[in-house]
């Protein structure tokens, strides 16, 4: 290439490439060397000012897809300037909406969140958060898969489970007008009045395999099933309210409070002293009976429990 074609590649392509970039296509010893014949040209604007389709393209697949402005720029090379740039034109996620309209998904996740989840504000050190807590990596995976976050963002917290944190002020004040408040652990819950009776059994599930439980005992080659689901006391008469309006024949519940009962809290797996309550369906018709309606045309739920259940769900 010589000095006339090095010109004219370096004037048609210094909007859209890096100086090193240009260096390199034109056989150029440094970057400095494209500067210096750009000044010569008149141009004073540093190269890769615009970005080319392509790349705006990979800049938004990756900002939906959960990375961070600093990751996007890192993975593809970029100035953090540029990445921001593009993104600021519309810096919305998709997943930062899934409340605002309620399906069978999003009122599972919901109902997880109730149950193992946390929404904090914004304060000095962070933006505002929505945080997920298990001790089950794979299943919280699956979770981040769902809302449309990269699985990667599941951490290990250190103390023997799993976090999922999404940062969106969109979320969490969604949230918060849902019910899910900060420091909910003390609050009186109640199931939100959005969960329709349709989406409740979604909900539910979502919320039993969060804070519920399913053992099974055997006798004398019988299997006796029973389950529990633990929360405030609020939350835990509106939850039984719900499912006695919809599927009283189930069978009724029990219902118990363990008094200064210390449990992890989501938000930072620091420990709280709360008066535990507990509703228990120990009766075959009511423990399988409720079981077989959430699980009726469920697309997401913890595998661990789902198994469990297949293996009682023909005692009824």
């Amino acid at each position: 290439m010589n000095f006339k074609e090095q010109n004219e590649y370096i004037l048609n392509n210094y909007r859209y490439k890096k100086a090193s970039e240009l260096a390199m296509a034109v056989g150029l010893k440094s970057k400095q060397s494209v500067l210096n014949r750009l000044k010569k040209m008149g141009i004073h604007s540093k190269p890769c000012t615009v970005l080319r389709p392509e790349i705006c393209k990979d800049i938004r697949k990756l900002w939906e897809n959960g990375f961070s402005c600093n990751e996007v720029a890192g993975v593809l090379g970029l100035g953090r300037p540029l990445v921001a740039q593009e993104i600021n034109k519309n810096p919305v996620r998709e997943y930062e909406y899934m409340f605002h309209t309620l399906t069978p998904l999003s009122s599972y996740i919901l109902g997880f969140l109730y149950a193992d989840g946390s929404v904090s504000e914004r304060d000095e050190t962070r933006k505002k958060q929505v945080r997920f807590c298990q001790s089950n990596e794979p299943y919280l995976k699956k979770v981040a898969r769902a809302i449309g976050v990269r699985e990667d963002r599941v951490r290990y917290s250190g103390r023997g489970g799993y976090v999922l944190s999404i940062s969106s002020d969109i979320m969490v004040d969604r949230l918060i007008e849902l019910g899910c408040v900060p420091n909910k652990t003390y609050a009186d819950l109640k199931v939100p009045e959005e969960i329709t009776d349709g989406l409740f059994p979604h909900f539910l599930r979502g919320y039993f395999d969060g804070d519920g439980s399913l053992s099974v005992k055997t006798d004398r080659g019988l299997l006796f099933p029973s389950v529990i689901l633990y929360g405030g006391k609020s939350f835990t008469i509106s939850l039984l309210n719900r499912i006695n309006t919809l599927w009283g024949y189930v069978g009724k519940a029990g219902i118990s409070c363990k008094k200064g009962r210390e449990v992890s809290t989501p938000a930072g797996g620091s420990k709280a002293t709360i008066d535990l309550w507990s509703a228990y369906y120990g009766k075959k018709r009511g423990a399988v009976g409720l079981l077989k309606k959430i699980y009726s045309n469920a697309g997401i739920y913890l595998d661990r429990k789902y198994q469990r259940f297949l293996k009682i769900s023909h005692v009824i």
